[in-house]
């Protein structure tokens, strides 16, 4: 073969790898959009699930049907209600609004949220941001978590120390 064929060869072989390269980038499932407007991500490994407190969803969405879940939560001043928990591909998401009962303004302020077991042990605890919130105002709690937790029975928010 003349040096050109084998230059075509080279640079066809190439160009064949960058779009196999290509391809099997645009197929890889991309991570989760961080839409936290509230909250951070945490990363955990090797916490237990059970699916006692589960119902799926017809997108496969997991979601946490524990009764101490949905009762309406204290922290402070702040009142947390319309707690939802669900799961989907391995990752967990705590939805919740937060009500500001008192009479001043809600600061920004980091805080702990303690995954709770049908026993009230902890099963994890994750970091979490609550967002300014004026007297009498409501905002969304969101903190998303690289784990399943679906099947906690309760959380708890306290102050981080």
């Amino acid at each position: 073969m003349d040096r050109k064929k084998i230059i075509l060869i080279v640079v066809g072989i190439i160009i064949l790898v960058i779009i196999a390269v290509g391809i099997v980038k645009l197929t890889q499932k991309d991570e989760p959009e961080d839409t936290n407007t509230t909250g951070v991500i945490n990363e955990m490994e090797n916490v237990e699930t059970f699916e006692e407190y589960v119902s799926e969803l017809d997108d496969g969405t997991r979601l946490n049907s524990s009764e101490k879940m949905k009762e309406t939560k204290k922290y402070k001043n702040l009142e947390i209600s319309n707690v939802q928990l669900t799961e989907k591909n391995g990752s967990s998401v705590i939805l919740a609004d937060i009500t500001n009962k008192g009479d001043t303004k809600q600061e920004v302020e980091e805080v702990n949220i303690s995954i709770l077991d049908k026993e009230g042990k902890e099963i994890t605890k994750l970091g979490g941001v609550i967002g300014e919130i004026e007297p009498g105002g409501t905002i969304k709690l969101n903190v998303a978590v690289s784990a399943n937790i679906i099947n906690a029975n309760d959380i708890i928010i306290e102050e981080k120390i």
